[in-house]
């Protein structure tokens, strides 16, 4: 899940950014092109799709040289490419001085081209401090904009939002949530296989079938990850099975 920060516009601590990342320059000549042109796809900027999805805020700007780059990037958000405006407005809110308002405002750009980053951004912050349901609904709005366009975490986190995984006294949808975190599957989320394999467990969203679910988190476990671990601590708690110890009941 995207790393933020408990508010997404502020780190703990000052952010020191690192003229020693990648050389987004080096390796994208356009993104030193004099003539500015939008990109629609966030490679140009020397970072993958899933990192900015994944990594937190003042990664993704080590990622990008944002301190080297900032002329440039500065130059291309304000000929509205939708990319280096989400930039703009991570770089406005991170470290002791950054400015939640100036942040806010770059976002409210980028999600007006439909930047599926931005949107996700906004829903973060009105999720993180709405108080009822009324003022969380414009988040989950944000949330299904960004899921459209392929924000894996925005459809993870409606799958948990319609799941009941919030406190505010969202009516839950299990339905929904299950459909979330099957398209959050297809589109590439390990994150959600483990959601659905509860989804099985539990009979909610999906007919109840603990077998299917055990026979998931198995096969999420074989990987060496946060998330295999995740899976194998689950069948632990839930089937009282280690895999290491018993190999003949994970295959």
């Amino acid at each position: 899940m995207r790393k933020f920060s408990k508010n997404i516009f502020y780190i703990i601590g000052l952010c020191v950014i690192s003229a020693s990342g990648v050389n987004a320059q080096a390796q994208n000549p356009s993104f030193v092109s004099t003539n500015i042109i939008k990109t629609t796809d966030v490679t140009s900027w020397g970072i993958s799709d899933r990192e900015v999805e994944t990594l937190g805020d003042v990664a993704i700007l080590k990622k990008i040289n944002f301190a080297q780059n900032r002329q440039i990037i500065e130059a291309a958000a304000n000929n509205n490419d939708s990319n280096a405006q989400y930039f703009m407005g991570l770089n406005a809110g991170n470290g002791a001085t950054g400015s939640a308002d100036k942040a806010r405002i770059w976002f409210k750009k980028a999600a007006a081209l439909n930047n599926k980053y931005a949107l996700y951004a906004l829903g973060f912050e009105i999720m993180g401090s709405a108080g009822n349901v009324k003022q969380a609904m414009p988040a989950i709005q944000y949330y299904e904009k960004a899921a459209n366009l392929g924000h894996l975490e925005a459809m993870v986190e409606l799958g948990r939002i319609y799941n009941k995984g919030t406190e505010l006294p969202i009516p839950a949808n299990p339905t929904k949530a299950f459909n979330y975190y099957n398209k959050a599957i297809v589109s590439g989320s390990e994150q959600a296989k483990i959601d659905v394999a509860y989804a099985y467990l539990e009979g909610k969203g999906v007919k109840l079938d603990k077998a299917k679910a055990k026979q998931m988190l198995i096969e999420i476990g074989r990987a060496d990850t946060e998330i295999g671990e995740l899976a194998r601590n689950s069948l632990l708690e839930e089937f009282n099975l280690d895999c290491a110890k018993s190999p003949n009941q994970c295959k």
